[in-house]
């Protein structure tokens, strides 16, 4: 019997104590590319903040100029009615000067 435990049995104690550290030395392995992945996504959750902040920059200022070029567009609708009405009454006062001169011109000094 204790040749059986001798030979048979401390050889497999010792595998089992080499399984053992080999397991230790594997779960070490995992913890460190666990933790690597950990701070891989950590950064990478940092990135699409920033992103996302700048495309909301992005969104605003594109908004800003929207909002700038609709101002535009009014004033520019504005000045063109202004200068319609400007060119009416300078064809309305045109007209009345040549019936003024015409009416001028038939008086004789």
């Amino acid at each position: 019997m204790l040749k059986y435990i001798d030979e048979d049995v401390s050889d497999d104690y010792k595998k089992l104590l080499q399984v053992g550290e080999q397991y230790h030395k594997d779960a070490e392995f995992f913890k460190v590319i666990i933790e690597d992945f950990n701070e891989n996504t950590s950064n990478l959750q940092e990135s699409i903040e920033s992103i996302t902040n700048a495309i909301n920059e992005v969104a605003v200022t594109i908004n800003e100029g929207t909002d700038g070029v609709g101002s535009i567009a009014n004033k520019t609708s504005n000045m063109v009615e202004e200068l319609t009405n400007i060119k009416s009454t300078i064809k309305h006062n045109l007209e009345s000067a040549k019936k003024l001169v015409d009416t001028v011109s038939g008086f004789k000094l």
